[in-house]
């Protein structure tokens, strides 16, 4: 028996969840790593520790655990490989195919190592070498991230410190201002074409209310954190990556400035407090914000229901068999439609129960920045509100709809949805408001690739003032236009242009719907 007990298998058992941390940094909060990586290391050590009890020698225990944890860990990635990929696909794209070829492996691999013999010394300096690389790649990629975030931010106060500062007329009566993103929400013309859906009543509610809707309004970049990045900062991407690179120290993460954005600095500058909600979302989280509202789920806790981020691990492991069969054999039997999302439907619920408390009277005036993800996927509500019953609608890959019949009425279900409870939501903010607020509501990109640029545009202004307002105006002039009427800035209105990135090369988007063309 060797002197030391090899360390390398509970390498093995832990890499893929940092891994799939490390690939999805950008949009997962760290307290998301917390129970699947306890659950994995516990499962490696017992799985270690009992293959000891049956061979008595660490040295082969220690070599059939790691081919073990490869063999289970990476089921799932060969899997969603061959079924997103044509060719191969077709025959290794199926569980009955794969499956046996996996069993294959597992006998193939058991049988070798059975027939080590007892004398014969395994040398585990090499596994180990292989296992600390593994380990060391997504850790080096966290904390790369994580230490370019906080250089970022120190960027971020440096550019704000070179912006002239925001000078209200009235500063002693500064209204709140909201900026509220529903996430993948198609502009009225583009739902009504292509999925046959009318929000008009919709549409009509606002207005009814007073709010300016820009009828032909596109996003600036086809997705989520560009699109904000750009709203929140007053400009196009290429600008904020020129400007991040004149300051000391230089940084190229300018999606840091969706959080420590040029709008939120110039206001926290005139003393408006921060509110921000938790989003599941790293990079949308604005975890420094004043007031900081979340659920408060404990990470640790072993009986709650699992988190996107744990849904998409195990469908990265053996463990995709039992969730397929459960849902190839019991589609009409699921009556828990939150698994595997039951965080996204209780934050999302925790938004809507709790934004139209933030009116009232405050010491101080706010800028409150809410992200709700609706109507993007994953499609979990009816328009009613109530979570489906039919894992068709979430059950396909990364938590996508099985088919386009299953993804056209999951989105517009969820866009009756969030239209339906945005109204109320308006309406109590606007009643309960001490003075006129500023809301600003956005669609971040469209949903299909066709409709991928056409948004959802609508203001409140206080006086209702929407002289400068047209029908075209795009996301990035949002700010620009408020600014200059409510807080005494004098910004020049940049080109209304949607921009389209493909192999390296920036592409302008074209209007693609009749009703919003020029003639």
């Amino acid at each position: 028996m060797p002197r030391k007990i090899p360390f390398y298998p509970i390498l093995f058992s832990i890499f893929s969840v940092l891994a799939l941390f490390a690939r999805n940094i950008h949009e997962v909060e760290a307290a998301v790593l917390v129970r699947p990586l306890l659950i994995s290391l516990g499962l490696g050590i017992l799985v270690y520790a009992g293959l000891y009890l049956v061979f008595r020698r660490w040295d082969k225990a220690a070599l059939l655990a790691s081919f073990l944890f490869v063999w289970f860990y990476s089921y799932g990635y060969i899997y969603q490989y061959f079924e997103t990929h044509p060719g191969l696909g077709a025959i290794l794209g199926r569980h009955r195919y794969l499956l046996v070829i996996y069993a294959i492996l597992l006998g193939l691999g058991l049988w070798l190592i059975g027939r080590i013999k007892p004398q014969q010394p395994l040398k585990a300096a090499p596994l180990a070498a292989i296992g600390l690389i593994l380990v060391a790649f997504p850790l080096l990629q966290a904390g790369s991230y994580t230490i370019q975030g906080l250089v970022s931010s120190q960027a971020r106060s440096s550019l704000a410190q070179e912006t002239p500062a925001l000078q209200p007329p009235d500063p002693q009566h500064l209204p709140d201002v909201y900026f509220i993103v529903l996430d993948g929400y198609t502009r009225s013309d583009a739902l009504e074409q292509n999925y046959g859906y009318d929000n008009s009543y919709f549409i009509q509610g606002l207005r009814e209310m007073g709010f300016y809707v820009a009828d032909c309004s596109r996003s600036n970049y086809g997705y989520t954190q560009g699109s904000i990045t750009a709203s929140l900062n007053m400009n196009y991407l290429d600008n904020l990556n020129s400007l991040l690179s004149q300051v000391t120290p230089p940084t190229n993460d300018v999606f840091v400035l969706l959080k420590q954005s040029l709008v939120r600095e110039q206001l926290e500058a005139l003393g408006y407090q921060t509110v921000a909600f938790e989003t599941g979302y790293e990079w949308s989280r604005l975890a420094d914000a004043d007031i900081y509202l979340s659920m408060a789920k404990d990470p640790y806790s072993m009986q709650k229901s699992l988190n996107p981020f744990e849904a998409m691990y195990i469908k990265t492991t053996a463990l995709l068999l039992v969730t397929d069969t459960l849902y190839r054999s019991r589609v009409d039997e699921f009556r828990n439609p939150n698994y595997p999302y039951s965080d996204h439907v209780e934050r999302q619920r925790f938004i809507i129960d709790q934004l139209p408390q933030l009116a009232g009277d405050a010491d101080r005036p706010r800028f409150i920045f809410v992200h709700f993800l609706i109507p993007h996927e994953p499609f979990v509500f009816q328009g009613d509100g109530e979570v489906v019953s039919d894992p068709g609608f979430y059950s396909g890959v990364k938590g996508s709809a099985v088919n386009d019949i299953y993804r056209a009425q999951g989105y517009t279900n969820q866009v009756e949805f969030i239209s339906q409870t945005m109204l109320p939501i308006l309406e109590q903010i606007l009643a309960n408001s001490p003075q006129p607020p500023i809301i600003v509501l956005q669609g971040d990109h469209g949903f299909r690739p066709e409709e991928r640029f056409v948004i959802l545009n609508a203001y409140y202004l206080p006086g209702q003032d929407y002289q400068d307002f047209y029908p075209a105006i795009t996301p990035v002039n949002s700010f620009r236009l408020i600014f200059n009427h409510y807080f005494g800035s004098q910004y020049e209105l940049l080109p209304d242009i949607s921009l389209n990135s493909q192999d390296g090369q920036v592409q302008v988007m074209e209007e693609t719907f009749a009703s919003c063309m020029l003639p």
